[in-house]
């Protein structure tokens, strides 16, 4: 994903102070459907890695405050242990 990202990122360059063509076209289209997926996808790679953390930290066991801190978090997404 990250060298398609970069090779957008390059042909976007390219077409820098050029006339309107159907490439620019494709490529803005392209850019929005990368800014909708790449959230989802970070949050599905990082999510789990984030929880696995946590529960080898609880498993191994930590300090009372850590664990009282990630319940006590005002995030929107809050950490549970499974």
């Amino acid at each position: 994903m990250l060298t398609r990202s970069a090779g957008l990122g390059i042909a976007l360059l390219k077409l820098n102070n050029k006339a309107e063509s159907s490439d620019g076209e494709s490529i803005l289209q392209a850019m929005s459907v990368i800014a909708t997926l790449w959230p989802i996808l970070f949050a599905a790679v990082v999510g789990p890695l984030v929880k696995a953390v946590a529960l080898y930290k609880a498993e191994k066991g930590t300090k009372l405050g850590v664990h009282t801190r990630s319940k006590t978090c005002t995030c929107r997404h809050k950490l549970t242990l499974a």
